[in-house]
């Protein structure tokens, strides 16, 4: 088992704090680069399998076609809570009062 380079109930020097959310950053920002590749990509062999099932007069390749519009829409959420994930929160959650 492999030992966490901080030890439990330590507090992480704000070096190794900062190199922490720069690296969480840079990761979010390359999975939103990929997802927004993907959906593009995604779009284009959509739009590529229905013509080429339209003009062959493929009842599968059109199908293929517009199930693939149904990745396009995941990868769509995926990226919209990645967005939302680097946003962070932004207001309070409200709590209720205990009396």
């Amino acid at each position: 088992m492999a030992r966490s380079p901080v030890e439990p109930g330590r507090d992480v020097a704000p070096q190794s704090r900062s190199m922490t959310v720069q690296s969480a950053n840079e990761e979010l920002r390359t999975e939103r680069r990929s997802l927004s590749l993907s959906v593009s990509c995604g779009i284009v062999l959509a739009a590529l399998g229905i013509v080429i099932g339209v003009a062959t007069g493929s009842q599968i390749i059109l199908f293929d076609g517009f199930y693939t519009f149904l990745g396009i829409g995941l990868s769509s959420m995926a990226l919209r809570v990645s967005h939302l994930v680097a946003r962070g929160r932004r207001c309070a959650i409200p709590s209720v009062a205990r009396h």
